[in-house]
């Protein structure tokens, strides 16, 4: 009986069957938008740097960034897997043409892995550090809806 009656859900209750395989919510493109300190939420405090992450539904992250009017940028792919609220990640590509300057910032360091709460809350990703014993929140905005494909 109990196989016939899973079969029926399956077929009659919406997404039943699609529920494990759909993307989970950090999937799609986020932006820098600002940062969250000692009980106060600030803007970006340097509205010309441009910087994104986008995670995809096959693993693979993809950081960018570039200051407006100004020459070079930074970007870099790894791979990611969740835990819980825990997001994991390790460098697997560095842009050979990124600006020199981006070598003295970790994250842009070939193998480096990083773990870093996360809390999504409507369209704002928030990223938890520790600042001086303090609580600090990177946040940062969905710009655009989940990819079509997983190709980058």
């Amino acid at each position: 009986m109990a196989p016939l009656l899973f079969i029926l859900l399956y077929l009659f209750v919406p997404n039943l069957g699609s529920a494990a395989t759909q993307n989970p919510p950090l999937v799609g493109t986020w932006q820098y938008d600002g940062f969250f300190y000692e009980g106060i939420r600030y803007p970006n405090p340097n509205p010309s740097l441009i910087l994104t992450f986008s995670f995809l539904g096959n693993g693979i992250s993809h950081l960018y960034w570039h200051r407006v009017g100004e020459e070079g940028f930074c970007e870099r792919r790894a791979d990611y897997w969740l835990e819980g609220h825990l997001l994991h990640q390790k460098v697997t590509w560095i842009n050979p043409k990124n600006h020199r300057d981006c070598a003295k910032d970790p994250d842009m360091q070939p193998n480096h892995e990083t773990e870093t709460r996360f809390v999504i809350q409507g369209a704002e990703l928030n990223f938890f550090f520790d600042l001086n014993g303090k609580e600090f929140l990177y946040i940062l905005k969905r710009t655009l809806p989940p990819p079509v494909t997983d190709d980058i």
